[in-house]
């Protein structure tokens, strides 16, 4: 007959730890040799029982010691079994000792932690560097507890971003590395600010990505805002834009929904240094370039300058930085009319575009 109470403390430990639970059955029985009173014990389970019998020996009723003259001599009169017949008789697991309870506890931890820390390495091993799906089962104070499937993974909160922190949402990671912590136990680390998320993302959801067909020459990236991906095709019929963009863009909507609240932005590759940072800019509109050596004073419309200088100008800092020049940005409408009758229209967008846009 089997312990009720053993099989229930067997269900709910295997949900807790996320361990099999005959891994755990297998334990205890490990945990009961290795304290040598196995020679006589047997142990009986499948998916639903676990049971432990101790095999005793009919050998003459009197000397049996007191505790298991009953058990003897109720077996004897049950099955009419004669001296030198053997009979197993069920342990009610609830009357073993304190000693040898605590020691099986002890052994089943010791176990359980290293069960663990093969599981999570193999996990780990198996998904570096791959995106996942998980669900913030938890919400800590420098971090936040990422269920995906039996593991538990740490997103660490120096990544967190508005209306992303909600119990129970589900986000997209990069499994990015496997640490301990103070008690050697194995993290294992998610990202969302690394490049490589990014790369990964647009890698599984472009097919031409993918092939090689068009490649990601560069990111310039404000984690968590804004990514302006910078891309070339290898292949002349191939419209790199267009491909990242998809069929009513669809490759665009579903890259942006798994990236939220981040935007991502496609820029074209180019060789003229004017041609990308006309690109890297869009979709604001450039009505001038002013080169001066180093220095380039880019002119757009009083309606489109906070589309750019938004986030302290970060945006701006970062095209400078790629394109080696010190950008600096001036709203057309707050140039004086004499340099306004004499500015060059040389950007992507003319005259008459500019005034029926600003209308």
């Amino acid at each position: 007959m089997a312990d009720n109470n053993i099989n229930q403390y067997i269900k709910d430990l295997a949900e807790e730890v996320k361990v099999e639970k005959n891994e755990i059955k297998e334990i205890i029985i490990n945990s009961f040799r290795s304290l040598n009173i196995n020679n006589d014990l047997f142990f009986d389970f499948d998916n639903e029982s676990f049971s432990v019998y101790k095999k005793y020996k009919i050998i003459d009723e009197e000397k049996e010691i007191n505790q298991e003259k009953e058990i003897i001599r109720k077996n004897i009169k049950d099955k009419k079994m004669i001296r030198g017949e053997f009979f197993f008789s069920n342990i009610d697991l609830k009357n073993l000792s304190f000693s040898i309870i605590s020691e099986i506890k002890k052994h089943l931890r010791e176990n359980i932690k290293k069960i663990n820390k093969e599981k999570i390495q193999e996990w780990f091993k198996k998904f570096e560097n791959k995106i996942v799906s998980g669900k913030i089962r938890n919400i800590k104070e420098n971090y936040a507890l990422i269920e995906i499937d039996d593991i538990i993974a740490y997103w660490e909160k120096k990544e967190w971003h508005q209306n992303q922190i909600q119990f129970g949402k589900r986000l997209v990671f990069l499994v990015k590395q496997l640490t301990k912590d103070e008690k050697e136990n194995f993290r294992i680390i998610l990202s969302r600010s690394e490049d490589l998320f990014i790369k990964k993302i647009l890698t599984e959801e472009i097919t031409e990505l993918n092939n090689n067909d068009i490649i990601i020459k560069d990111l310039l990236r404000i984690s968590g805002l804004l990514t302006k991906v910078i891309v070339e095709s290898r292949r002349k019929e191939i419209d790199p834009l267009g491909a990242c963009i998809g069929k009513n863009a669809e490759r665009i909507r579903k890259i942006s929904s798994l990236i939220y609240p981040e935007r991502l932005d496609i820029a074209v590759w180019s060789e003229d240094k004017k041609i990308l940072l006309f690109n890297l800019m869009s979709p604001v509109k450039i009505i001038s370039l002013i080169k001066k050596k180093e220095n380039w004073d880019v002119i757009v419309s009083q309606k489109q300058v906070s589309l750019i200088l938004s986030n302290r100008g970060e945006l701006v800092k970062k095209i400078g930085e790629y394109l080696e020049k010190k950008i600096h940005i001036k709203i057309f409408e707050e140039l004086d009319k004499e340099k306004n009758s004499i500015i060059i229209w040389n950007g992507n967008i003319n005259f008459e575009n500019f005034n029926s846009f600003n209308k």
